[in-house]
């Protein structure tokens, strides 16, 4: 059984992953509960999440492409290192799942109502069907994920944009100090418009890695190498033509 469990890490466990997903199995003292907590409960929320994902980015597909889609989605949060972001989220899951379903039997046993959206027509959330059905739950979940992804399109998007001005910047900068003609004043406004951007967006990766958990930090690793290699450029013009007056004012 400990051998099957070793496999199961070094397979689930990627990018890096595996401590973490040592310390979870850690956390049970049975290898019946560390399977029970590191593999099926975890699967069956992975399972969920893609059927979700999978109908409402796609839409009514065959299902041999359902299929094949949920397979490739499920490599890929695998690959990716965001399993044992399941990890942590099956533990509260389920019990969430419990505390909605058993609050809806109460409302519909004390209050009444049917699955055919007879709820309040107002004050419901997009995509649920009111009236305490699980079709509220289906609902919600489409709701979550669209607002999720969209979410973190605008993030990335804002990023990007920002990644884009800073290396108009840099290469301003890099002209400045290559132009002997200008003025001493230039290069310093330059220098000073490039660290205030740059602060503006590190604040805002530092704000996307927060919001994409504990897979964030593997994910802006990119933008955060990006503005090193900037900042390189930024301090190797300095050994450009015209670069000692650049020094001065840097």
């Amino acid at each position: 059984m400990a051998e099957i469990l070793d496999i199961l890490v070094s397979f689930l466990c990627q990018s890096g992953t595996a401590n973490s997903c040592q310390s979870f199995i850690q956390n049970y003292p049975t290898m019946m509960e560390q399977l029970l907590y590191f593999f099926f409960l975890p699967t069956v929320l992975i399972i969920i999440f893609i059927a979700v994902v999978v109908k409402t980015v796609m839409g009514r597909l065959d299902v041999k492409y359902d299929l094949l889609l949920g397979i490739a989605i499920y490599i890929f949060i695998v690959l990716s290192g965001w399993y044992v972001m399941f990890l942590w989220l099956s533990n509260i899951w389920y019990i969430l799942v419990i505390i909605i379903f058993g609050l809806l039997f109460l409302k519909k046993l004390f209050i009444g109502g049917n699955s055919g959206g007879g709820g309040r027509p107002g004050g419901k959330l997009p995509g649920t069907g009111g009236g305490g059905s699980i079709t509220d739950i289906t609902g919600l979940t489409k709701y979550g994920a669209k607002k999720l992804i969209k979410g973190r399109v605008g993030a990335e998007k804002e990023i990007k944009a920002g990644m884009k001005i800073l290396k108009q910047k840099v290469v301003r900068i890099e002209k400045l100090a290559n132009d002997p003609r200008a003025p001493h004043t230039d290069v310093e406004l330059a220098i000073s418009g490039y660290e205030s951007t740059k602060a503006g967006i590190s604040t805002n990766i530092k704000n996307f890695e927060k919001q994409l958990g504990i897979a964030g930090e593997r994910i802006v690793k990119k933008y955060w190498d990006e503005i090193s290699k900037l900042d390189d450029r930024v301090e190797n013009a300095g050994a450009k033509e015209g670069g000692d007056r650049f020094r001065e004012a840097a």
